[in-house]
């Protein structure tokens, strides 16, 4: 289990008001809970801001302009057109940051997916080639127990419908680009 912000703030605190030195609260408060909670360094600057006379635990505001982002808005506009890219969604939205839109879509367990390439159609010439080398094949003077010992299988996995082979933004373990079906010859 991790601690709230606020929690390991108030342990930091109290091992600030106890004279320990940031090691020493960063290993006491690891100890306490469990190995990694706390590094020094985050110690460290807890104990300056409070030997600064600042004893609140809140986050002090940022810099820079806050994200006005909504994800029902980003929902939306993916529903709209999946295959945009994080730009193209960024200009939509009006956000002035791509990486402000694919912090929200990985926060919403959204993926970026390239559906496989289905079974394509084969030209005349290439069905004929083929025909040709499999009667080429048959016609090999080899001896009839050895082409009955062959045997040779394939299978590939298609979806049946698949007119859009560009990305989507496609939810986790979620799947938009139709039935996929198992294609097996012997």
């Amino acid at each position: 289990m991790t601690l709230e912000k606020i929690q390991l703030r108030v342990l930091i605190r109290y091992c600030w008001k106890r004279r320990l030195s940031t090691r020493d609260a960063a290993k006491e408060i690891c100890d306490a809970e469990c190995e990694g909670t706390v590094h020094y360094t985050t110690v460290s600057r807890w104990y300056k801001r409070f030997d600064s006379g600042d004893l609140n635990l809140e986050d002090q505001p940022r810099s820079g302009r806050p994200s006005t982002l909504d994800n029902a808005d980003l929902q939306a506009a993916l529903e709209d057109e999946p295959s945009s890219s994080s730009r193209e969604l960024a200009s939509i939205l009006g956000v002035s940051s791509n990486q402000t839109v694919l912090n929200h879509l990985y926060r919403m367990d959204f993926v970026h997916k390239k559906p496989r390439q289905g079974p394509y159609e084969l030209t005349e010439a290439q069905a004929k080639h083929r025909v040709e080398v499999c009667r080429q094949l048959l016609e090999n003077p080899l001896d009839d127990r050895f082409w009955k010992r062959i045997v040779t299988s394939d299978e590939k996995g298609v979806y049946l419908i698949n007119h859009n082979r560009q990305k989507q933004w496609v939810p986790r373990g979620q799947n938009r680009f139709g039935k996929k079906v198992m294609i097996c010859a012997w």
